[in-house]
């Protein structure tokens, strides 16, 4: 009897190589689906929605679009698992004339887009809060989109927009090298405006990739928003050339904003916009670069736990405002307007630390101060060996509250004249350990730390902990001081001193002369034959200390 099944279904392939099993040639090409092989054309002019919606359908995992341009007259739907659409990267575009979304997603896990270009040549000002690529309120997860484009030079409205307002969030959206280029309201935005408490969108991953002129029009010109309750986010090694704002966190947390660069802000454009009346938490920004003058204030707010550290902060005649920053660690960076004050602290912000920052608004030629305070309930800011580099007329630090001032600085770096951009490096640490007969109520002892001699005046910070006890090990406890003092030849002044411990008999004073300072500790109450100390000393300084 004659074989009836295709030819395609009895000739065999086998692939080289030891281990290979013979397939036949139908199931080897079904391996990938094109969408010319659902009618397709590509050539810019067929409308080639239907047959991009059918290859979809067919339930394929893997489809191919070959280079070419592909028309749609409607927004493709694309839901399921482990689907995957490829593309040449940059040659191969799906446009519209007629609509401006050109993806519509449903519920999706696992799949991949790679190398498409989204287009919409829809010319219209009026605002549309949807995008090329959209979804609302459907689960997504695990969406990876590589080397993709996506441009609506003549729309105002938004690259990719996903909202969940409902018990469907957005878990793992990751894109990868992608451009975003044209677009007039937003490069990428996640929406979750219920505000009721519930984190909808986690996992997000913004990664290498370009925001080329955004905004150009009527539109937001903002580069990416995260809006509203998410976490775990990350947003690294991505240009942002020519928008109006690049990053916007509206409740996201436990986001990291890590090694990208902003240059060729539009009019009133800024680098980043944390703000909102959510309070955001433990978020971490570390190795920006604004390589290019921003024209409007940068705002860090309502932040807790924040931690910002190695960022390059370049502002035209605006500033970097910290509004409602609590219990937060900014350290070694670089701020340099030329207008106004460098840093500007306000609102409800207190127990906030920067450390090692060079701060300058030398550039300004105005009587602000470099770095300013305001409001009563802004509280324990400290600057710790920090460079503050003022303008003409005006001065380091101030407080607009007098109140304020004993609480708000406990380490000022002197004048002008004074400040360099040199980096504070570590002393040494070095313990000592110092035992004597327990023969009064009261025991001491003493270590002096020469600081060195230098022509103008040099911050130093000194991190002291003292632990005491009894021969026996009773009785004991310990205290820690930091220590904040500036220092020229000759002459040693202590700036605060800050302290915390357990042990309410355990003291550390410290007494200055010539070039060194000389820390005391004393313990209260001391009984017994014998009493033992243990020192540990941290010295931060431009110069070399020694601990005798």
């Amino acid at each position: 009897m004659a074989n009836t099944k295709p030819l395609a279904e009895q000739v065999v392939f086998t692939q080289a190589g030891v281990g290979a099993v013979a397939r036949t040639i139908a199931d080897k090409g079904r391996e990938w689906v094109s969408v010319k092989d659902f009618g397709a054309v590509g050539d810019g002019v067929a409308d080639d929605t239907a047959a991009i919606q059918a290859t979809i359908d067919s339930g394929a995992n893997r489809i191919y679009f070959d280079s070419g341009e592909y028309l749609v007259s409607s927004a493709i739907e694309l839901s399921g698992t482990g689907i995957q659409l490829y593309g040449v990267a940059g040659a191969t575009k799906i446009t519209s004339a007629t609509v401006k979304t050109i993806v519509q997603l449903g519920g999706l896990t696992d799949a991949v887009i790679d190398g498409l270009v989204f287009e919409t040549s829809v010319n219209s000002a009026t605002e549309f809060v949807g995008g090329l690529v959209s979804a609302e309120n459907v689960q997504l997860s695990n969406v990876r989109f590589c080397f993709c484009t996506f441009t609506a030079p003549n729309s105002n409205s938004n690259g990719v927009k996903i909202v969940n307002e409902t018990s469907a969030t957005a878990d793992r959206i990751i894109f990868d090298e992608c451009t975003f280029e044209g677009i007039q309201r937003m490069g990428v935005e996640f929406q979750n405006h219920e505000f009721d408490g519930t984190y909808r969108y986690f996992g997000v991953v913004i990664n290498r990739c370009s925001f080329k002129s955004l905004g150009v029009g009527a539109g937001y010109g903002y580069a990416i928003s995260l809006s509203g309750l998410g976490r775990g986010c990350v947003i690294s090694q991505c240009s942002f050339d020519g928008v109006k704002l690049g990053i916007e966190l509206v409740g996201a947390s436990e986001t990291t904003v890590t090694a990208n660069k902003f240059r060729n802000f539009l009019a009133a454009g800024k680098p980043l916009s944390f703000t909102g009346a959510l309070t955001m938490y433990r978020n971490r920004v570390d190795g920006n670069t604004v390589e290019t003058e921003a024209p409007a204030a940068t705002y860090i707010w309502t932040q807790q736990d924040l931690v910002m550290s190695g960022n390059y902060w370049m502002q035209g005649t605006s500033e970097v405002i910290f509004r409602d920053v609590k219990n937060s660690r900014i350290s070694n960076e670089y701020y340099d307007t030329s207008g106004v004050n460098a840093v500007f602290v306000e609102g409800t912000s207190t127990d906030n630390q920067f450390i090692s920052c060079y701060i300058s608004n030398a550039r300004a030629g105005t009587n602000y101060a470099t770095f300013r305070t305001s409001g009563v309930g802004t509280t324990a800011t400290r600057l710790i060996g920090c460079h503050i580099v003022q303008g003409t007329g005006g001065v380091s630090l101030d407080a607009i509250n007098s109140a304020e001032t004993a609480t708000t600085f406990f380490h000022k770096t002197g004048t002008t004249s004074a400040l360099s951009n040199t980096p504070m490096r570590l002393g040494r640490r070095v313990p000592y350990g110092i035992s004597k007969t327990a023969g009064a109520a009261t025991m001491s002892t003493s270590v002096a730390i020469d600081l060195g001699t230098s022509s103008s005046w040099v911050p130093a910070v000194i991190n002291v902990r003292v632990a005491s006890a009894k021969a026996d090990g009773s009785g004991g406890g310990y205290t820690n001081n930091t220590i904040f003092v500036r220092h020229v030849t000759g002459s040693v002044e202590v700036m605060g001193n800050v302290v915390s411990g357990t042990a309410a008999n355990l003291t550390i004073t410290p007494s200055v002369a010539g070039n060194a300072i000389t820390l005391t500790c004393t313990h209260a109450s001391v009984s017994g034959p014998s009493f033992g100390f243990m020192w540990d000393i941290d010295v931060s300084s431009t110069n070399s200390p020694i601990i005798s």
